[in-house]
């Protein structure tokens, strides 16, 4: 990306945020009819929504990095953040309280932001 101005990085930003939510929305309708067919406990979903919000960063780094062009690492991790920062608020939307203690939101924030940096470290590799 030669030109570095604000509409090009928001446009990137913005599909590569949406992907990872298109994506995050499938995969979780998927666990659900898992959950549902298989009887899955409360820890096993747990898990597997984890495995998503990871699925889902790594996924979106790998498509704004890949768009960006340039320090791909910094841009897969902006992904992960924003990811993390807007499902955060939505989540504060709609309960008003933080859901879980603060060792469990920091360890989805890191999961977010490393599966962000990977995406955008597997954009490297693309070419």
């Amino acid at each position: 990306m030669e030109n570095w101005d604000g509409k090009k990085i928001v446009s990137i930003m913005g599909k590569a945020v949406l992907l990872t939510y298109v994506l995050t929305a499938l995969l979780l309708l998927f666990l659900a009819f898992l959950s549902l067919q298989l009887q899955m406990s409360a820890g096993q979903i747990g898990i597997g929504i984890l495995c998503i919000y990871g699925a889902a960063c790594l996924a979106g780094g790998w498509y704004g990095a890949g768009k960006a062009g340039k320090r791909r690492l910094f841009w897969g991790l902006a992904v992960g953040m924003l990811y993390f920062v807007v499902l955060l608020l939505v989540s504060q939307l709609g309960e008003r309280t933080l859901r879980g203690d603060l060792v469990q939101l920091f360890s989805a924030f890191l999961l977010c932001a490393a599966s962000g940096m990977a995406g955008g470290i597997a954009a490297g590799w693309r070419g």
